[in-house]
């Protein structure tokens, strides 16, 4: 039993130095915070809402699956952020994912993403929709793609970038809300 619990000691001892690097490697990754002068910002929050988070294309007036034409997701927006004496700057990752469904008569479809900058009040200070256009190969029903964008909060005092929101999301027809929400 001393044995045991001396092993236990030791190795504590050697692995909790390098479990404490790999936690400040890792908090510290998640966003760019040390930019000389501007190293006590904080990066807005980034999240996509639930129902803007897919959408589904169909053929015909149905909503059945044996006519959906070709589906997307977003699963995920992530990146980092630089401050500057006007502001901050954040650069993010879309991660999109299309599939082809049984109605496809087509190989490419098009989707449009929007970006959104929401102040602490949760009212839409800017907003930008991009194209997402998809093309699958043959022999190919799933594709992704990763878009990559920069969005600029303009800020008198950059340590106030922490109290925005971004969220990202399809740009939805009312139609395509309704279902998403469940009215189908």
């Amino acid at each position: 039993m001393p044995l045991q619990s001396s092993f236990r000691r030791m190795l504590a001892r050697r692995v909790a130095p390098l479990a404490l690097i790999l936690a400040a490697g890792g908090a510290l990754s998640g966003c760019s915070w040390f930019h000389g002068d501007y190293d006590d910002g904080k990066c807005p929050v980034v999240a996509i809402p639930d129902e803007l988070s897919h959408v589904s294309h169909f053929k015909g007036p149905g909503t059945d699956f044996a006519n959906v034409t070709v589906t997307a997701l977003l699963t995920d927006a992530k990146g980092g952020c630089s401050f500057d004496k006007e502001g901050v700057s954040v650069d993010l990752n879309v991660s999109l994912i299309a599939r082809l469904g049984p109605a496809a008569v087509e190989r490419t479809a098009d989707f449009a993403y929007f970006v959104a900058i929401l102040n602490q009040d949760g009212t839409i200070v800017a907003k930008q929709v991009f194209p997402a256009p998809i093309t699958f190969a043959d022999n190919q029903n799933r594709r992704g793609s990763i878009e990559t964008i920069t969005q600029r909060i303009p800020l008198k005092d950059y340590k106030q970038a922490g109290k925005y929101r971004i969220e990202v999301g399809f740009q939805l027809t009312q139609e395509e809300l309704s279902y998403n929400r469940g009215g189908h």
